[in-house]
């Protein structure tokens, strides 16, 4: 098994982080022409909830006989990382649902992110914790998969995250940066924001869209 050496984000850097949001950072990566890391497809299922923060990565594989290391994981999470929990993308059976929710909460974890599905859907809206997903299924995954392994690389939707990778979540979509592009990603993003700031303004002072994006950056 591959080890993976876990680096922390400055606190200062994860704010700044936190006054962007999905779309610029997508457009910075494509500005920057980056490969690694990117665009992953699980939605926002809990409205006006964010995320952004660290990952702390849990693998399941499917059950095998008298297993039973079902959300096991949770004691381990830091506080303020994202659970980002690959279950391949199946749809059979929960691997978040209303008493993780709960717990993380309280524990101060930023997230969920599931290649997956969730279940509870009522609680969990109640409790407003921002759950990131492929759908919603009320059966429990606790009797078809077990978790294998944690802070390990995984693949969702064909983009690897490892656990010292940032992971940023809004309504528009979730985003994986990775640790080494951390910074040059920020300042790209904070420097398109500028620019799409201005584009907006000149738009609301009555511009043509030309003309508009033409002086954007004056």
């Amino acid at each position: 098994m591959e080890v993976i050496r876990i680096n922390t984000i400055n606190t200062d850097i994860i704010k700044a982080y936190k006054k962007l949001d999905s779309c610029t950072l997508s457009d910075a990566f494509d500005t920057l022409e980056i490969s690694q890391g990117g665009y992953i497809l699980p939605k926002q299922r809990v409205k006006n909830t964010t995320i952004c923060g660290q990952a702390f990565t849990v693998r399941y594989l499917p059950k095998q006989e008298n297993e039973s290391n079902f959300g096991t994981f949770l004691d381990d999470i830091p506080e303020d990382r994202v659970a980002v929990v690959d279950n391949d993308g199946r749809v059979d059976g929960s691997v978040w649902g209303d008493t993780m929710a709960l717990f993380a909460q309280k524990k101060g974890v930023a997230g969920a992110v599931l290649n997956g599905v969730y279940r509870d859907v009522g609680p969990i809206d109640k409790l407003g914790f921002p759950v990131f997903a492929k759908g919603a299924c009320s059966r429990s995954g606790k009797n078809l998969v077990s978790v294998d392994a944690t802070n390990v690389p995984i693949q969702i939707d064909g983009v690897r995250i490892d656990p010292d990778d940032l992971v940023f979540g809004d309504e528009s979509g979730v985003m994986v940066i990775p640790y080494d592009h951390i910074e040059s990603v920020l300042n790209e993003a904070k420097r398109l924001k500028t620019t799409d700031d201005s584009f907006i303004n000149n738009l609301e002072s009555g511009m043509s869209y030309q003309d508009a994006k033409q002086n954007k950056n004056h």
